[in-house]
């Protein structure tokens, strides 16, 4: 078969979850005789034009078309954040070109929807395993702007006071007129494309009605939905966005990093570890809180592992959270290649997360690594953390309740191999790509009965 894979980003540029799914998508479907492309995003607001062409390579193997975009230049900004005029003819000739069996996509976050009005409009089979709630929630996380949980069913006015909740403008707007008011106008102003060029509106004062509409639209173009949990499935069939159930399976990981060692090192305190993103979102200032009213003797260590340089202001208010003599570290990021050595150096993973996560992959490597983790009861992280199974939940969003559970591990005798006994085998990418090629058969095959 020849796959056409299609994603926001792609290493090594980027290398968070969704790129590196995309990636062991390639890898595995091209050692099974496949031939195989990845669609992506390139540069994303660098240069001086909004369309620059593309740019092709090849990376570990993997055909990698990057398109070069910078969104902010776009005669419409906001609007091409969803639906990219451009795009749709460009992917268009270049599905011609390729003439892929099948389209598989994992996200639309730079790209939008015209990939698939490109595909729909040559008869292609369109896949599309979400990752996140992007369908529904153009912030992708379902986080209000106070920062409390959204299930998606809000109003056009909703998401887009959501949007535009930390803009300067808007609370300086908000402070002065009366919510009707101020409705009507950000409204209007949403749906002039002039105005999402300035600075407060362009990338937040997104034309909800119009983004809805597109949603609903492209949902009709894809013929087979999956989702990695049972949590985003219900989500997005509890917010109407297609027309079938979204058939769930869970994701599968090149576990080959591990070299078939799951040993510990070994040390006299309890070593817990954070890996992840450095965003608010994240929790790990909670995590942070937590750890130092728990730890009082010096009988644990906390060890973060992130990117500072992607969230600097939110890093540095991290740091200086840390008082003299607390056993945190910030260990900056690390290279896939070591990620069994950084585990090999956590006796438990905290996932301290704000949002609804979907089916983090950090929890499933610490699993395959043996480490028990302690998560939030938000989302998908519930979904596979059981508790006082494999690992421990705390109330998201309450440090005390993270607190208790860290106090936990450092009291309870035996917990943490007690633990990593309940921990059960990870699936791999194989065993997923096995479900996934046998979806592909069947898309080609009902999509060449209805030509």
């Amino acid at each position: 078969m020849k796959i056409l894979l299609v994603s926001h980003f792609f290493p090594p540029q980027r290398n968070a979850g969704a790129e590196q799914r995309v990636l062991g998508y390639a890898v595995e479907l091209q050692q099974r005789g496949h031939t195989v492309q990845v669609l992506c995003a390139g540069d994303w607001e660098a240069s001086a034009e909004h369309w620059n062409g593309f740019t092709d390579e090849v990376h570990q193997g993997v055909m990698v078309r990057r398109v070069n975009l910078n969104w902010t230049r776009a005669e419409d900004p906001n609007r091409c954040l969803y639906d990219n005029a451009l795009v749709d003819f460009n992917t268009g000739s270049w599905l011609e070109e390729y003439q892929p069996d099948v389209v598989h996509i994992i996200s639309l976050i730079t790209l939008g929807a015209g990939v698939v009005h490109a595909a729909q409009k040559r008869d292609l089979p369109v896949l599309f395993t979400l990752t996140d709630f992007w369908m529904i929630c153009p912030k992708i996380n379902l986080v209000r702007g106070d920062g409390s949980l959204c299930d998606g069913r809000a109003t056009d006015w909703e998401c887009l006071r959501c949007m535009l909740w930390n803009a300067g403008l808007f609370k300086g707007l908000k402070s002065l007129l009366p919510e009707a008011l101020l409705k009507a106008i950000l409204t209007g102003v949403s749906r002039r494309a002039w105005l999402s060029h300035l600075r407060g509106f362009r990338g937040m004062a997104l034309d909800m009605k119009d983004r809805r509409r597109v949603m609903a639209d492209m949902a009709k173009e894809i013929d087979c939905v999956t989702a990695p949990s049972t949590y985003l499935a219900k989500v997005i069939e509890d917010n109407g966005i297609f027309s079938s159930p979204v058939r769930v399976i869970h994701s599968g990981h090149d576990l080959s990093w591990l070299n078939g060692s799951t040993e510990k090192t070994t040390g006299d305190a309890i070593r817990f570890g954070y890996v992840g993103q450095l965003i608010p979102i994240k929790g790990v200032d909670a995590l942070i809180a937590a750890f130092q009213s728990a730890v009082t003797n010096g009988n644990a260590s906390l060890s973060i592992y992130g990117n500072a340089e992607l969230g600097p202001t939110y890093a540095a208010s991290l740091q200086a959270m840390v008082r003299n003599g607390d056993p945190i570290h910030f260990m900056g990021p690390f290279a896939r290649e070591q990620l069994a050595e950084v585990m090999a150096g956590i006796d438990v993973l905290v996932v301290p997360s704000r949002w609804h996560e979907n089916n983090p992959r950090v929890i499933q490597e610490a699993f395959a690594s043996k480490t028990p983790v302690i998560g939030a009861n938000v989302g998908g992280i519930a979904e596979f953390i059981e508790h006082d199974v494999n690992g421990l939940l705390f109330q998201y969003d309450s440090v005390s309740d993270l607190q208790v559970q860290i106090e936990r591990v450092l009291t309870e005798p035996g917990i943490v191999e007690r633990l990593r006994k309940g921990i059960k085998p990870v699936k791999t990418i194989s065993e997923e790509m096995d479900e996934i090629e046998e979806l592909y058969r069947s898309l080609i095959k009902t999509k060449n009965r209805q030509v």
